[in-house]
């Protein structure tokens, strides 16, 4: 009996040792990501410093093809970052498998704001935020930007786009009251993923062919089919 007691006393020992640790290695985290990444996010347009390029996270569309209300706020903010002067270019960045259009549903909003269409570039392999900051970095060569995003995701954006070669900074997109609880739950989980997948250098699922953001980018309006040749997506 007391040979079971000590066994249930020194697991009992591990498991608060672990949960210790665990707690200790998220606050470690938390501090390097939200702390010292928030002093460069911003609330309002006129706050944000001049950036070349304006990132664009995609945040799902509805079945019936219209904008969620998480990214219809990050479109409205982009555009107004545009008409401020902030900005000279737009990255839309998301997800366009099969049927589901992220890119080009942003796209045709920003249309319909008569945003000049030779501004607008497309990332269609954009399939989380680690992917579409990697890739604005490699594929679109963006050495600096602004990214949109509501507030709850802002510090994990900025800290990975800093750490993989985008000076940034954010724009609290935030305007509507929905509830965000699962959305604040989801990113705590994302930020300790994200935090490793920087330091250990993860590649993204996809990467390609440079488009330059400081071209056309009417040259990066194409749609991508499913499947990958050679590292790259296969292209219409």
């Amino acid at each position: 009996m007391k040979l079971k007691n000590s066994r249930k006393i020194a697991a009992l020992l591990i498991c608060v040792v672990l949960f210790q640790l665990a707690a200790v290695g998220y606050l470690i985290i938390y501090y390097r990501v939200v702390v010292t990444y928030s002093p460069r996010i911003f609330s309002k347009v006129g706050q944000v410093p001049f950036k070349y390029t304006v990132i664009v996270l995609g945040a799902g569309v509805k079945s019936d093809g219209t904008l969620s209300t998480a990214l219809l706020e990050r479109l409205e903010k982009a555009v107004q970052l545009y008409e401020a002067g902030c900005v000279e270019k737009f990255l839309l960045t998301g997800d366009h498998r099969n049927s589901y259009d992220e890119v080009n549903t942003m796209r045709k909003y920003l249309e319909s704001c008569k945003i000049p269409k030779n501004r607008i570039f497309l990332d269609s392999a954009g399939f989380c935020t680690y992917d579409s900051l990697v890739r604005g970095n490699k594929i679109f060569r963006i050495k600096d930007a602004v990214i949109v995003s509501q507030a709850f995701h802002l510090p994990r954006a900025v800290y990975i786009a800093c750490n993989v070669g985008i000076n940034a900074a954010g724009c609290n997109a935030d305007r509507y009251w929905y509830n965000k609880s699962w959305f604040i739950i989801r990113e705590q989980l994302a930020m300790i993923k994200d935090y490793f997948s920087v330091n250990l250098e993860i590649p993204p699922k996809f990467l390609g062919e440079a488009i330059p953001i400081y071209g056309d980018g009417f040259k990066s309006w194409d749609k991508h089919k499913e499947g990958v040749e050679n590292g790259e997506i296969k292209r219409k």
